[in-house]
């Protein structure tokens, strides 16, 4: 019974994050408002080794990886572990299949979010039935591709390292995203490796790719049915 609740949060915390990264990023006009002034960085003008980077990681057009996440969380005495598998594809989105400690997957695109466990699809956000909701996997791909201009829109950015080992802390702008997040930090080298989400109620998750392939291995038929409901 415990492992079954465990696996459940898991699952639950990772839709959460993903589809409130979804809305922030759709919304990321609406959250400029609310603050006078506020405007995108101008990326170019950073650091020659955070553009290397960007460069770099938009080189990554498919990523294969095993992943493991730890959710702490304050009112736990044990944190939540949960690993699986990653998919990313620049042209279909993202698959997280969590295989231990239940069996879930949780599929990112361009038109929708949705779930698959026990032979069942269970949508949990869709772009026709929320007009706003077209093009949300722009902030994953972000993530994953090094897509500094988007993230600049609705992060601040602190980057340090080069191209063979580096961090990227993304701290929230005013918005929802900043109520839940205090900051969340990439880390890397050719590709990233390693995601932390540090929460404003003292919680916080890791995760950490392992097994990562990013060649250029088109999607077999059985990873092009990922994507499909």
């Amino acid at each position: 019974m415990r492992r079954l609740e465990t696996g459940k949060r898991a699952v639950k915390y990772l839709q959460f994050v993903l589809c409130l990264l979804v809305f922030v990023s759709l919304n990321s006009r609406d959250v400029t408002a609310e603050v006078v002034e506020l405007k995108p960085v101008n990326v170019h003008a950073m650091d020659v080794n955070l553009l290397a980077v960007s460069k770099q990681l938009k080189n990554n057009k498919i990523v294969r990886s095993q992943f493991r996440q730890e959710k702490k969380i304050q009112v736990l005495k044990r944190p939540l572990l949960s690993s699986g598998r990653f998919l990313f594809s620049d042209v279909d989105g993202l698959y997280w299949q969590i295989e231990k400690p239940l069996y879930s997957a949780v599929i990112v695109t361009d038109n929708a979010v949705f779930e698959k466990r026990d032979g069942k699809t269970v949508v949990i956000a869709e772009a026709k039935k929320q007009p706003m909701l077209n093009g949300f996997g722009t902030i994953f791909k972000s993530l994953f591709s090094g897509d500094m201009d988007s993230l600049s829109k609705v992060f601040d950015l602190q980057f340090s390292g080069d191209v063979s080992a580096w961090t990227l802390v993304l701290k929230p702008k005013p918005s929802i995203l900043s109520k839940v997040f205090k900051e969340i930090t990439l880390s890397g080298g050719a590709y990233v490796d390693a995601i932390f989400l540090d929460e404003v109620n003292g919680d916080y998750t890791e995760l950490s790719f392992v097994d990562v392939d990013t060649g250029s291995r088109p999607l077999s038929k059985q990873e092009q049915q990922y994507f499909e409901r």
